[in-house]
């Protein structure tokens, strides 16, 4: 819920992220910090993790702040700890307006709610002082927990999802488990438009990510 909350109530400062090496100045002094999401309803990375983390922080979850590159560029990210298990958390990437390349139709982006730190070190490199936990358990992530990561190319079941979807004009994102899996479903089934013989209706748009294998499906 809270990573949803801030990717729906929250616009990325493009203005404050060109300024001062996107530390923000004058008017956008408060995109890096809590004020900045919370209050005036903007934020860069900086703002939109320190407003994860003082959140999951209210509602008792453990949470950190860290920071490294991402996409080559300097970023802000979180660690959460869930159940004895820690995950790394992208809130400033769940917003469609923040710029990450891949998934771009306005919806939330699940690439980077509670992945392990293989999946995320594909886009994320930490810089901090510190040693990270192990992230390797995938038990919250996103798309375990809703029955959404797919293991082998089953088409059927990607094509009775995205049907649903459609349905009640929802958008589906999935993520593959490996490279094979995500090739084959995107491309001999959504891009080549076979995945339309299950659809209600034969217009589809479709957006991809390489980095996370994940691809969204939209009626």
């Amino acid at each position: 819920y809270l990573y949803e909350w801030l990717a729906e109530n929250v616009t990325y400062d493009y203005e404050a992220a060109a300024s001062s090496g996107g530390r923000g100045e004058g008017a956008h002094s408060t995109a890096q910090t809590v004020e900045g999401p919370l209050l005036e309803g903007s934020a860069v990375c900086g703002g939109y993790a320190t407003s994860y983390q003082l959140l999951m922080q209210k509602v008792g979850l453990q949470c950190t702040f860290v920071t490294g590159w991402g996409n080559d560029g300097l970023h802000a990210w979180c660690l959460s700890l869930l159940d004895g298990a820690y995950y790394l958390v992208d809130p400033t990437w769940a917003d469609p307006q923040s710029g990450d390349a891949g998934l771009d139709f306005g919806y939330v982006n699940y690439d980077y709610l509670n992945v392990t730190a293989d999946r995320f070190n594909r886009t994320h490199e930490p810089t901090v002082p510190f040693a990270l936990p192990p992230c390797v358990d995938d038990r919250a992530n996103y798309y375990v927990r809703e029955d959404l990561l797919f293991s082998d190319a089953d088409e059927m079941r990607l094509g009775m999802l995205a049907s649903n979807a459609v349905i009640w004009d929802a958008p589906l994102q999935v993520c593959c488990a490996d490279e094979g899996v995500y090739v084959q479903l995107r491309d001999n089934f959504v891009a080549n438009g076979r995945i339309s013989s299950y659809l209600p209706r034969s217009s589809y748009r479709y957006s991809c990510s390489d980095a996370n294998y994940s691809i969204l499906v939209m009626g």
